[in-house]
């Protein structure tokens, strides 16, 4: 997709997965599979023609990692940035419970997965725009725990 300026725009959806842990949140992080080496991220991914945000979500949660989730509701934080240039990706993030742990790889897009409590989720993650969406989720789960 491009608009009048010539920068090409992209949409992804995807969500901070988490389950519950001994009366505690574990968040689950994956490493992607790149050429460099990857990078520890969420589950996330394009939006298909006529697919919904949350529809797209819960696809790419699947693809990636086999789970089924629930969102959670009133939780939907986009993020932006430029990949390369010319190109501005918007991200939507959602919140997302699971009631399994039983990660499998559905397709070969990772490498590596873990579930994490919020300190050791926010070190472990590459970005730092990540990092600003776990803080922001957990903020979130504290007020509904």
């Amino acid at each position: 997709m491009s608009n009048t300026s010539g920068v090409k725009t992209e949409k992804s959806c995807g969500a901070i997965v988490f389950r519950r842990h001994n009366n505690n949140f574990e968040f689950l992080v994956i490493k992607h599979r790149a050429i460099a080496g990857g990078h520890w991220d969420f589950p996330k991914g394009h939006v298909e023609h006529g697919e919904s945000e949350e529809e797209t979500a819960k696809r790419e949660i699947y693809e990636e990692t086999g789970l089924n989730v629930n969102f959670i509701s009133d939780f939907r934080e986009p993020i932006s940035y430029s990949p390369k240039k010319e190109v501005v990706k918007t991200v939507v993030f959602f919140l997302a419970e699971c009631f399994s742990s039983n990660v499998e790889y559905i397709f070969p897009e990772l490498v590596d997965h873990k579930w994490l409590a919020f300190e050791e989720a926010l070190d472990q993650l590459t970005f730092d725009n990540a990092k600003q969406v776990l803080k922001k989720a957990n903020e979130f789960l504290t007020t509904i725990k």
